[in-house]
C-alpha cells in the first residue's frame, strides 16, 4: 500500500498548473485537427468532384497565406511575455493594440487588392469567381488572428489559447453544414471560412476585455517596427515552406479534368494527416533547442531523437494507409475518391523529406535563420519553375514535389554538419563552453 501511496503521490506532483494547462492544449488542438477533418469529409461527400476539387485548391492557397501572415504571432507572444513577467500590464494592452490595429488595416487593404484581382487569380487557379471573393474575407482576418492566439500565448492563458482554436473548428464546422444545406454549396463552404475565424477573433477580444482599448504607453523596444522586423525571417520561411507544401494542388487543378483533381485533393487531405504528430514533435524540439544552445551545448541529442520521432510516426500512419487506405477513404471521402489511395505512398515518401526538413528550419529560426530562409525561398522557385514546365502527367507533380522535400532536408543536414554546427562549436569553446553532443 505504501508503494500504490508513493506513486499516487508522485502523480499528483506532476499535475502542476503547467502539466494540466500542456495536457489540455494538447487535447483541444487534437479535438480541432479532428473538427478540420470532419468538416473537409463532410466537403468531400456533399459536393461535386469539381466544387471539392476548386475549394481544396483555394484551402492550399489559403495556407500559404495563413501561415505567412501567422509569424505575428510570436513577436505578440514574445513582446506581451516580457511585459507581462514585469508586471507591465499597460504596455501589454498597449503593444495589442498597435498591432491589432497594423492587423486590422494591413487585412482591409490585402482583402481590397483580392477583391479587386478576383478575375485574374480565379483564371490562374481555375477556381470560381465567386470562391475567390469570399476568400478575400479570409485574408481580412487572417492578421487578427495570430495577433489575438499572440496574446493569449504570451500571457500562458493556454485555456483560452486552446478553446479559441476549438472555437474556430467548431464554427466552420457548423457554418458549413447549415450553408451547404442550405443550398450555397461550394460557396458556403468557402463563406465558411472567415466565419470561423471571424467567431474566433470575436471570443478572443470578449476574454481579453475592454481594459486592451484604454490608452496607455508603448514601450519603445517592443514597437510595432520591432516586432516586423524579428517576424521577417519567419515571413519568408514559412511562406516558402508552405508554398512548397501546397503549391502541387494548384497546378494539378490547373491541368487535369475535375475527378483526376478531387481524387489529388483527397489524398493531399490525407497527407496532412502525416505531418500532425511531427508538428507536435517540433513544438515541443523548439524550445529545448533554444535551452541547449543559451546553455551553450549543441543540440546534437534533439535533432537525432526528434528525427527519428518524425520518421517512425510518418512510416507508421504510412504503412497503415497502405493497409486500410481504402476503407478509410470509403468511410470518410467516398468510394468515389478511392483511386486517390494509390497517390498516397508516394506522396509520403515527400512529407517525410518535408518534415525532417521542418526539423532544420526550426533550428536555423532558433540561431541563425539568414542563409537557410533564403535557401527556402530558392528552392520554393525552383519547385514552381519545375512544376510550369512538368505537369503533363500526375506522377511527375508527386516526382517534383517529394524531390523537393528531400532537397530542403539535404541542405538542411548540409548546413549544419558544414557551417552552423562548427560555428556553435568555435562559439562555445571561444567562451568556455562544453559543446560535446553527448553532454
Amino acid at each position: 500500500m505504501q508503494h500504490w501511496g508513493a506513486g499516487i503521490r508522485s502523480l499528483s506532483a506532476l499535475a502542476t498548473p503547467i502539466a494540466r494547462q500542456t495536457i489540455f492544449l494538447w487535447g483541444i488542438d487534437m479535438v480541432s485537427n479532428l473538427l478540420d477533418f470532419i468538416y473537409h469529409f463532410y466537403l468531400g461527400r456533399t459536393l461535386s468532384p469539381g466544387d471539392f476539387a476548386a475549394i481544396q485548391t483555394a484551402n492550399s492557397a489559403l495556407l500559404i497565406v495563413l501561415t505567412a501572415f501567422g509569424v505575428l504571432q510570436p513577436a505578440v507572444a514574445r513582446f506581451t511575455a516580457e511585459e507581462d513577467s514585469q508586471g507591465a500590464t499597460d504596455q501589454s494592452a498597449g503593444i495589442f493594440r498597435q498591432f491589432f490595429a497594423f492587423a486590422l488595416i494591413m487585412g482591409l487593404v490585402l482583402g481590397t487588392v483580392l477583391w479587386i484581382l478576383r478575375e485574374p487569380v480565379s483564371d490562374a487557379l481555375n477556381i470560381p469567381i465567386l470562391v475567390v471573393a469570399a476568400s478575400s474575407a479570409v485574408i481580412l482576418f487572417s492578421l487578427q488572428r495570430p495577433v489575438v492566439l499572440g496574446v493569449f500565448q504570451g500571457l500562458q492563458r493556454f485555456i483560452a489559447f486552446g478553446l479559441l482554436r476549438g472555437i474556430q473548428a467548431l464554427s466552420r464546422l457548423i457554418a458549413g453544414i447549415v450553408l451547404i444545406s442550405l443550398g450555397w454549396g461550394l460557396f458556403g463552404a468557402t463563406v465558411a471560412l472567415p466565419l470561423g475565424q471571424a467567431a474566433l477573433i470575436i471570443c478572443g477580444l470578449a476574454l481579453l476585455g475592454r481594459g486592451v482599448w484604454k490608452r496607455k504607453q508603448i514601450a519603445e523596444e517592443h514597437s510595432l517596427a520591432a516586432g516586423l522586423r524579428l517576424s521577417l525571417a519567419a515571413l519568408i520561411a514559412y511562406a516558402a515552406f508552405m508554398s512548397l507544401l501546397n503549391i502541387d494542388l494548384v497546378w494539378v487543378n490547373r491541368s487535369f479534368e475535375p475527378g483526376i483533381a478531387a481524387e489529388y485533393a483527397t489524398a493531399v487531405l490525407l497527407r496532412r494527416s502525416l505531418i500532425l504528430f511531427p508538428g507536435a514533435v517540433l513544438v515541443v524540439a523548439y524550445p529545448r533547442i533554444i535551452k541547449r544552445i543559451e546553455s551553450r551545448l549543441l543540440p546534437d541529442p534533439i535533432l537525432w531523437k526528434a528525427s527519428a520521432a518524425i520518421a517512425g510516426a510518418i512510416i507508421l500512419v504510412t504503412f497503415l494507409y497502405v493497409l486500410y487506405g481504402d476503407r478509410i477513404i470509403d468511410l470518410t471521402f467516398g468510394v468515389q475518391y478511392r483511386q486517390a489511395v494509390d497517390l498516397i505512398l508516394p506522396m509520403a515518401v515527400g512529407v517525410l523529406g518535408f518534415s525532417l526538413g521542418s526539423l532544420w528550419l526550426n533550428l536555423y529560426l532558433a540561431t541563425r535563420p539568414l542563409p537557410f530562409v533564403t535557401f527556402m525561398a530558392a528552392v520554393a522557385g525552383f519547385q514552381a519553375v519545375l512544376f510550369a514546365n512538368y505537369h503533363a502527367r500526375v506522377d511527375q507533380i508527386i516526382l517534383i514535389y517529394s524531390l523537393t522535400g528531400w532537397l530542403v532536408f539535404a541542405i538542411g543536414l548540409a548546413f549544419y554538419h558544414f557551417w552552423l554546427r562548427p560555428g556553435l562549436s568555435r562559439e562555445f569553446a571561444a567562451i568556455g563552453g562544453r559543446f560535446d553532443k553527448s553532454s
